[in-house]
């Protein structure tokens, strides 16, 4: 079936195994977080099918080199060569404006390079796991489209002009309804798409408040440990349970969004950028924080750079 000229592969047999891919992009400045962020879910799931897509030449090499296993190399010119309309849009806006434009170019690539993926998430690179997707499977059901609340708290509901939910992870089953929402979304991001609120546009994220009542089969995230992150920390309580496992308000942390950190040259660590009107909690910092921290530090190990040596530029 064709749609909009480009093929779409349709549902597979209710009887074929689940087969689950991860695809995110990046450069250099956030290198280290995508490998951390890949092998924060590799240590629980060893077949997803992850698409790595390099935005600069650095990033294209390093990956190259770590030969990941599973995991498909993909190169801004290989990106923009499969969607010339992308490509023309890198004149008009800046690289971050440039990179949010990207998203749904990104998640229809990564369905069309792999016709088995029946279910796949677009992950932000700067995301740590510290469950299995089991969690946030059971919390799609059987969901076309997944798509996560900012949750803020009461003191930043002025917040919501900029979106109701977050891209930092959205989830599709291979159907129709999600061929159908990300091509549109696409669309969407490819005629406008700048870091700055105008109407009821705002970067690839505002969007998003439209599809809950375009698409029936779209599911809201419900459980709280998905898209952890600094601006709902205020209505989140982090502990971890007679296992080790971190909970976050009684339920297992599935993965935290760690935007806004940032490393600088000697060391020196901002966990946030962008305070939200209070700190990092004690037990926010030692449960999430410093295991990313050394998750980062291990990632640039072996990748032959140093944690605080990357200008992290999205």
């Amino acid at each position: 079936m064709e749609h909009g000229g480009q093929s779409i592969h349709l549902p597979q047999p209710a009887e074929n195994p689940r087969v689950i891919g991860v695809c995110t992009y990046f450069d250099a400045g956030y290198l280290t977080r995508a490998v951390a962020l890949y092998r924060s879910l590799a240590r629980f799931h060893a077949d997803l099918r992850w698409f790595f897509f390099c935005m600069d030449d650095t990033s294209l090499q390093i990956v190259q080199s770590l030969m990941l296993p599973n995991v498909t190399v993909i190169s801004r010119l290989q990106l923009e060569a499969a969607d010339p309309e992308l490509a023309a849009t890198s004149s008009n806006r800046s690289l971050v404006e440039y990179y949010f434009t990207c998203t749904g170019p990104v998640m229809l690539q990564s369905l069309q390079l792999d016709s088995q993926l029946t279910h796949l998430f677009y992950v932000d690179a700067d995301i740590c796991f510290f469950e299995s997707l089991d969690s946030l499977l059971r919390d799609m059901r059987q969901a076309s489209v997944y798509i996560t609340e900012h949750r803020f708290p009461p003191h930043l509901q002025h917040l919501l002009v900029y979106g109701r939910f977050n891209v930092g992870v959205i989830g599709v089953t291979r159907c129709q309804q999600a061929f159908d929402c990300l091509h549109s979304y696409r669309s969407q991001c490819l005629e406008w798409c700048y870091d700055r609120l105008e109407g009821d546009r705002f970067g690839d994220q505002k969007y998003l408040d439209a599809w809950p009542s375009q698409y029936d089969q779209l599911r809201i995230a419900e459980h709280p440990g998905v898209n952890a992150a600094p601006w709902n920390k205020d209505v989140s309580a982090y502990s971890r349970d007679c296992e080790g496992i971190v909970q976050i308000n009684g339920q297992p942390l599935v993965c935290y969004h760690f935007q806004g950190l940032r490393i600088f040259p000697g060391g020196l660590v901002l966990p946030q950028a962008i305070d939200y009107d209070s700190q990092l909690s004690d037990a926010l910092m030692k449960l999430v924080y410093l295991p990313y921290l050394l998750l980062l530090q291990q990632a640039a190990e072996s990748s032959g750079l140093k944690a605080s040596s990357l200008r992290y530029s999205v």
